[in-house]
């Protein structure tokens, strides 16, 4: 988005905004100011639209929770470089591109939750160069991008500022939500928030690719318990990508109406042992998912595992 343009979108939403709050309204300026001051005045790449029925044979890639200023640098370096030599048709953002900590977390426990080492206008400098980097390096790709919990915090953030009143809600959304501060839109990135259907999607914040005959979901996630996977292909009842849990997961069943089908976790692109995560080890890994999709649909789907920055199908790409 263009510095102008996030200016006449901060005078808008001001003209409707009714706070009375003095600290508020401070904070508000303060974050502006940042944000406008991350932002660079230029026009982003722009991402050719996002076909969700390719006759062709192609390939599909997800990948998730870069948690913006907490990306793990190697592994998103790696990322990009296997995008480069892949191509795919799609890339969809499975969320929490950005982590929204610091103030947009206060309705966390307070402590080690709310993570107030950077401001929100680093949290979106960082995504928005992801941003920058992986459209460079594939400006034919269609890019989706759906909203994980972390970005939910912001309008969380936003009713509770605005002590629930939609109009002030909405005015606030209108300046801090990630279509907003991202570009999207400029981008062509079409953003799928968790309160909307998409595609004929039964399920709210999911979307669906593929034909009539093979079709894949993706979605954020609905849990993170410990066999996350066989939950999501169970409730949904289909193939399925997410993200949300951090770890590289899957989980395949054969059914009598829809034989072979299964559920795919990348990882996450984001550091591991994260501050409010101190005490104890984790197993997050970091990676993404790919898919080689043949012209009928079916699809051979992997894994791919980025370990210590190395991608672990480098050597194997052309």
């Amino acid at each position: 988005m263009k510095i102008d343009e996030l200016r006449q979108a901060k005078a808008d939403a001001s003209e409707q905004l009714c706070v009375n709050n003095a600290s508020l309204k401070k904070q508000l300026q303060e974050t502006l100011d940042a944000l406008q001051t991350a932002l660079q005045a230029k026009d982003p790449p722009r991402a050719p639209k996002v076909t969700t029925k390719l006759k062709a044979s192609h390939r599909r890639v997800f990948v998730g929770d870069l948690h913006g200023y907490y990306q793990d640098a190697a592994a998103v370096d790696a990322f990009i470089a296997d995008m480069k030599k892949i191509q795919p048709a799609v890339i969809c953002l499975l969320g929490d591109m950005l982590d929204c900590g610091g103030f947009l977390a206060e309705h966390q426990t307070l402590g080690f939750v709310a993570e107030g080492e950077y401001s929100f206008a680093d949290d979106v400098r960082a995504t928005a160069d992801f941003l920058d980097r992986l459209q460079k390096a594939c400006p034919n790709t269609a890019i989706d991008y759906l909203e994980g919990n972390h970005e939910q915090r912001i309008e969380k953030w936003c009713i509770t500022k605005a002590l629930r009143s939609p109009i002030d809600a909405s005015a606030l959304y209108n300046l801090f939500n990630p279509v907003i501060v991202l570009g999207l839109e400029a981008r062509g990135i079409d953003y799928i928030r968790q309160s909307e259907f998409a595609d004929g999607v039964s399920i709210r914040g999911t979307k669906r690719y593929g034909t009539d005959h093979v079709s894949v979901f993706a979605t954020h996630g609905i849990t993170t318990c410990k066999h996350a996977a066989a939950r999501h292909v169970e409730r949904f009842g289909g193939n399925i990508v997410y993200g949300h849990t951090h770890r590289a997961d899957s989980y395949i069943i054969n059914t009598v109406a829809s034989t072979v089908i299964g559920a795919w976790s990348p990882g996450c692109l984001c550091e591991r042992v994260r501050l409010w995560n101190h005490n104890q080890p984790d197993n997050w890994t970091t990676g993404y998912h790919l898919q080689l999709v043949a012209k009928s649909g079916l699809f051979q789907p992997i894994n791919v595992h980025l370990v210590k920055g190395q991608s672990m199908i480098r050597e194997f790409l052309t």
